[in-house]
């Protein structure tokens, strides 16, 4: 009888970290394992049995049971099950809660009903095919007073074998005032943060779903008739985190709501403001359906005669798998709509005395992304549009080479003879510089599973660099070199894995975990090798001059696209849809797009601008 949990290097077949095992059959094991987390063993109740318990009523004969509120519960049996109620209710506040669960089936239920704030923590591991569940729900009701705040933090852990993992939190705020004073003020906030990791670690395409759903709702009333000023403001703020694994279905789903309800004297400027910004990122299994969605919806009614509304929502969504997110915003009876899917959502609706303005400001996915030099990046629809251009600042003369996108959508680019890379926005707004130190002609930017960039270098030292999410320095890796540095860069899903190339004939490797160089992956290539990226399934394609050469993955050319025009294939970059890549020629400007299995020609357009530098860096937004 183990617990996956506390510190360990292992790692599962999908590539997460797996933590050290632990044996919840002995008290030493539960203890060593609480010590893991960093928890005090001695406040802790320990149940071992086929049916434990832990809440205000026992079920009765068979079952273990205590009233603890911080239990660690081991069933041992097959067919057991462990069971958490946690219900709070006096208004002193409520008592810690947290549990810890191992057995065939955990089932953990959390609810407060008084107080203003709750935190929680549950950590359950099923065995065999057993499910883990765990709800926690905290609902605050005020009738009266002008001021109400409330806070919840939910930290969920769920790991099975071959069962399912289902998570719901949940917030419901209510204020309602009735009152006959002329100036009025009425106040409402509520934060919900949650942190959600699932992971199910033998499951198949049919057994072993996660599903995880945060939803936050606040209700604000205010009854004035005499009221000719003051105003009612709420604000809601639901963050979150999930982290899902399984080869199942995974699913996360966030809901906010929000309703304003004001009666004052007809035509008076008492206002109302509504704040509702929900953001969460999340990283899921390798199945094609994993889905990540958020709803906001929006309401104000006010009868006074001068529409006195303001309104700030926002959704900020980033999944492995796709987002989607839905605004729906009502003012007085009008309704504004707003919607977005892809990889990144971005979406916003700001209303100002009943006129209201949705924006987009992710970039939509399947753009395509060029560098063309004068520190200009190009962004077009897939059929060549020309949407906007993203200029860095750097002036006339600076090459805007490699391009990347970060989990949060933000585009990077590399100024290669200006030793800097810039940052853009997902509404295409410059945000200034990123990292720093770099020693000679940055060419290439990647970003790794955890946000950490690497970008290649051409010349100078030829290093490697290592940032962290924010830019700063982390670590540099000292490639080998065939003509010329670590020109382009591509790295593996292991995320230690480096491939490089050097402007030569060789694809080379170098380990970023162990800081060591690694044998070549293809030598003897045809042309000059530039960009290189790896193919989803193993393999590779790199931007060979004359060609674009397909690898396959003991590095053998098995495929060449676009041989038969006079093109200068520099720039590459992979399509969201996997079955397609876009290569950009640097001298003519030509950007087109293969498919990956036929080498057929699915679109193509030119930057107009004229070499050397018409099309040295690509990405497509995911």
């Amino acid at each position: 009888m183990a617990l996956v949990s506390g510190a360990g290097a292992a790692t599962h077949p999908g590539g997460k970290a797996r933590t050290a095992q632990f044996d919840l059959s002995t008290r030493t094991g539960v203890v060593h394992y609480l010590t893991s987390l960093g928890l005090d063993s001695r406040g802790f109740v320990i149940q071992r049995g086929r049916r434990n318990y832990a809440g205000p009523t026992c079920p009765g004969k068979g079952w273990t049971c205590t009233r603890s509120t911080r239990v660690v519960q081991v069933a041992t049996r097959p067919g057991a099950v462990n069971k958490y109620e946690y219900s709070a209710t006096a208004a002193a506040g409520p008592p810690p809660c947290g549990t810890i669960q191992n057995g065939p089936s955990n089932i953990a239920k959390v609810s407060i009903t008084a107080g203003t704030s709750q935190s929680c923590t549950i950590t359950q591991h099923a065995t065999g095919t057993g499910a883990n569940s765990a709800q926690l729900a905290e609902t605050i009701q005020q009738g009266s007073g002008a001021s109400q705040t409330a806070s919840q933090d939910a930290q969920v852990t769920q790991t099975s074998e071959m069962g399912s993992n289902s998570v719901q939190i949940s917030q419901e705020i209510t204020q309602s005032i009735s009152e006959s004073a002329t100036a009025v003020t009425e106040s409402q906030a509520s934060d919900q943060t949650y942190s959600v990791e699932q992971n199910v670690t033998q499951s198949t395409q049919t057994v072993g779903t996660n599903k995880s759903q945060a939803n936050q709702s606040l209700s604000q009333t205010q009854t004035a008739p005499n009221a000719t000023s003051g105003s009612q403001y709420q604000r809601a703020n639901l963050i979150g985190h999930v982290d899902q694994f399984s080869h199942a279905l995974s699913t996360s789903q966030n809901n906010q709501t929000e309703s304003q309800t004001e009666t004052a004297a007809p035509g008076s400027p008492v206002s109302q403001t509504q704040i509702g910004p929900t953001r969460c990122c999340t990283s899921q299994g390798d199945n094609t359906h994993d889905v990540f969605k958020s709803r906001q919806t929006t309401s104000q009614t006010n009868n006074s005669a001068n529409r006195s509304f303001t309104e700030d929502a926002q959704i900020d969504l980033s999944t492995s798998g796709t987002a989607t997110g839905n605004q729906t915003t009502t003012q007085n009876g009008q309704t504004t709509t707003n919607s977005s899917t892809g990889s990144t959502v971005n979406l916003g609706t700001t209303c100002t005395q009943g006129t209201c303005t949705p924006t987009q400001t992710g970039f939509p996915s399947g753009d395509v992304f060029v560098s063309v030099g004068n520190g200009l990046v190009q962004e077009r629809h897939p059929d060549g549009t020309l949407v906007q251009t993203l200029n860095t600042d750097k002036g006339a003369g600076i090459f805007t080479t490699g391009l990347a996108f970060d989990a949060a959508g933000n585009l990077y680019v590399t100024d290669f003879n200006a030793n800097d890379v810039s940052k853009f926005n997902g509404s295409g707004t410059l945000a200034g510089s990123f990292g720093s130190g770099y020693n000679a002609d940055p060419e290439s930017i990647l970003f790794d599973a955890s946000g950490n960039a690497y970008v290649g270098q051409a010349d100078g030292t030829g290093d490697v660099l290592k940032f962290g999410p924010s830019g700063n320095a982390v670590a540099s890796f000292d490639v080998a070199p065939e003509d010329r540095g670590s020109d382009h860069i591509a790295l593996a899903s292991d995320g230690c894995t480096l491939f490089y190339t050097s402007e030569g004939s060789l694809v080379k490797r170098f380990d970023v975990c162990t800081n060591t160089q690694l044998a070549d992956f293809a030598t003897g290539l045809p042309g000059t090798a530039f960009a290189v990226k790896l193919i989803p399934g193993g393999g590779a394609l790199v931007a060979d001059s004359a060609s674009i050469v397909r690898l396959d993955g003991s590095g053998g050319i098995v495929q060449q696209y676009g041989s038969n025009e006079s093109g200068a294939w520099f720039s590459l970059a992979l399509d969201p849809g996997g079955t397609s890549f876009w290569a950009g020629d640097s001298l003519s400007g030509d950007v087109k797009q293969f498919d990956l299995a036929s080498g057929a020609v699915l679109a193509s357009f030119n930057t107009g601008v004229g070499h050397p530098d018409a099309a040295d860096g690509l990405a497509v937004a995911p």
